[in-house]
């Protein structure tokens, strides 16, 4: 059975990728750190939230983070370019 056939008979599409040694290990730490059944299952996740946080960003919507000391820091998604998530810059905690 092809993978589209698979896709829309609502099976498995199985993939193979290849990772850094880094990132293999973040991915194990995160299963644990989640308490995630299997790497499958935090991969599955991260993509749940990054498709949220991505769609929202095309919106024209922003994340914002709290950290425990109270300063918010607003996220962007580059979901257009190479970036990752990082800050955008400190918000007063009064705005």
């Amino acid at each position: 059975m092809t993978e589209r056939a698979k896709k829309e008979a609502g099976g498995v599409v199985r993939r193979n990728i290849e990772l850094h040694p880094r990132t293999a290990e973040r991915l194990r730490r995160l299963k644990d750190d989640l308490e995630a059944t299997s790497e499958t299952e935090v991969i599955r996740r991260a993509l749940q939230i990054m498709d949220a946080l991505v769609a929202d960003e095309k919106l024209g919507n922003t994340l914002y983070v709290r950290d425990p000391s109270g300063t918010i820091t607003s996220v962007s998604i580059r979901y257009g370019g190479a970036g990752a998530i990082r800050p955008i810059a400190p918000m007063d905690n009064n705005s």
